[in-house]
C-alpha cells in the first residue's frame, strides 16, 4: 500500500518483523499508531527508522486514555483470563490437543 499515509494497530499482535515490512511498503506512512502491540519492540535501527519518517508515532506503551473506542487490557484476553488464541480455543489453560497427549506416558 505505497499510498497509506495512516495506520492506526492498536492491540495488533504485530511483530518488529512486520513492521519491518509495513515500513518498507508504505514510503509515505506518516502517523502509525502501535499501542498495546506488545510484540514490537522499538529499539536500535528500527526505532530510528520509525522516528526519522513517521511524523506522529504512538508507540507500544504509550498511554490509550484519548482512543475513541476506550479499550484495555482485558480487551485482549481470553475466557481464561490468558491472551487470546484461536488454536487455544476451548482448551483449558491455553493447551490444546497436542498438549493435553500423553506422548510422554512411556517415560514415568
Amino acid at each position: 500500500m505505497p499510498g497509506l499515509r495512516h495506520l492506526q494497530l492498536v492491540g495488533n499482535s504485530l511483530t518488529n518483523t512486520g513492521l519491518t515490512a509495513i515500513l518498507d511498503g508504505c514510503p509515505h506512512l506518516e502517523h502509525l499508531d502501535l499501542r498495546k502491540c506488545f510484540n514490537v519492540r522499538l529499539e536500535g535501527d528500527l526505532e530510528k527508522r520509525c522516528s526519522e519518517r513517521i511524523k506522529e508515532l504512538r508507540r507500544p506503551s504509550d498511554s490509550t486514555a484519548d482512543h475513541p473506542y476506550g479499550f484495555n487490557i482485558e480487551d485482549l484476553l481470553g475466557p481464561n483470563n490468558y491472551l487470546w488464541d484461536d488454536s487455544t480455543a476451548g482448551y483449558p489453560y491455553g493447551t490444546n490437543d497436542y498438549d493435553l497427549s500423553d506422548d510422554w506416558d512411556e517415560f514415568y
